[in-house]
């Protein structure tokens, strides 16, 4: 039941914290039904199922789920065309991505992948900038540092430039 639970939350795009919350319950508790530790109450597996998407027959292991026709293009890619290295969190990305399900193919969803897992270009932004070890901020007698004036950061913008 555990591979079901955790397959239907990953499929929902949930992390365990969520799927908890929105049942009642703790996330060590969703740890353990989805590594098969405790089996869940038939209050929490009533719960499971109806915040989850699926029946009590899945969660029971007696049906398949039953995969949305809208979903079909995502089902494939995630079925045969994922990379192994592919996140949960890419995976709840792909899942809300704003494209009409309807339409979109496993080579959609494959593109608006690599566009997610590819660096975003350097903006012109200089870094801030950081103290150097001759510019050790003063500190109080107790070793704090001391409260920044509003004079001396002027200063020192006025000095850059």
């Amino acid at each position: 039941m555990g591979v079901r639970i955790e397959r239907a939350r990953e499929l929902a795009g949930l992390n365990k914290n969520q799927l908890a919350r929105a049942v009642g319950t703790s996330w060590q508790h969703v740890d353990h039904w989805e590594r098969d530790r405790t089996q869940p109450s038939p209050t929490s597996l009533s719960r499971l199922a109806s915040v989850l998407g699926v029946t009590l027959a899945y969660l029971l292991g007696e049906e398949e789920p039953v995969v949305p026709p809208l979903q079909e293009g995502l089902e494939t890619f995630l079925r045969s065309y994922a990379p192994p290295d592919l996140t949960p969190q890419e995976i709840a990305w792909l899942r809300a991505a704003p494209i009409d399900p309807g339409l979109a193919t496993p080579g959609t969803y494959l593109d608006l992948l690599h566009r997610i897992r590819m660096p975003r270009p350097a903006s012109n932004v200089p870094p801030p900038a950081t103290a150097t070890d001759d510019e050790e901020p003063s500190r109080n007698k107790t070793g704090r540092r001391e409260k920044v004036r509003m004079e001396d950061v002027l200063a020192r913008v006025k000095g850059r430039r």
